[in-house]
């Protein structure tokens, strides 16, 4: 009997030291150099796991909306069966909602260089959207005698400061400015539920 093929595990791992040498370094500043060293193999291994360069930016695209978008599914997966709402705000704002910097500096990075790699754009607004749909759909459960407009707005106005609370992690600012966050995105429940009223 062969061997099981390496080729996922080495892939991924390959996969997590480009994403970490796109945050320290941008997406034109990871290079097939720093990257190998960080994933500790020889460069000429990048090409057999992942292609040229621009298959490789599509595999790191492909590595990043996969798992944000599982990391969505994981996160409606936990809530409880009762109090959903109140719940997807403590995981979104809580410690376990906020994401490790160099995802976010990767994010950052593919969204700057959308313009040379048009699959960058695609995959992060799929991103965007399944997030934003999947909040939308748990609103529309948990206040079903409300406009399905209005919650899908709240999970518009939800959504949006995560991401940018999220976005700021990186900078380190102020615990209170994640509290503010969660606070905001607190008035938005506040606001469907005053619609019951």
């Amino acid at each position: 009997m062969g061997r099981p093929s390496l080729q996922e595990q080495r892939t991924t791992e390959i996969l997590a030291a480009y994403e970490l040498c796109v945050a320290r370094h941008g997406l034109d500043g990871a290079t097939q150099e720093r990257i190998a060293a960080e994933a500790g193999v020889k460069r000429t291994l990048l090409r057999h796991y992942l292609g040229n360069k621009d298959e490789m930016v599509e595999a790191l695209i492909k590595h990043v909306v996969t798992r944000f978008n599982s990391e969505t599914d994981q996160m409606i997966a936990a809530l409880p069966k009762t109090d959903r709402p109140k719940a997807l705000l403590d995981i979104l704002f809580g410690p376990l909602g906020v994401s490790e910097t160099a995802s976010v500096l990767t994010i950052n990075a593919l969204g700057a260089a959308s313009d040379r790699f048009p699959k960058a754009r695609t995959g992060l607004l799929e991103v965007i959207t399944r997030m934003h749909d999947a909040v939308a759909e748990e609103l529309i459960r948990d206040y079903p005698r409300v406009d399905k407009t209005a919650c899908r707005a709240a999970a518009f106005g939800i959504c949006h400061l995560y991401f940018s609370i999220d976005s700021l992690m990186m900078l380190d600012p102020p615990e209170d400015w994640l509290n503010q966050a969660r606070q905001a995105a607190n008035v938005h429940l506040q606001a469907l539920e005053e619609t019951l009223k």
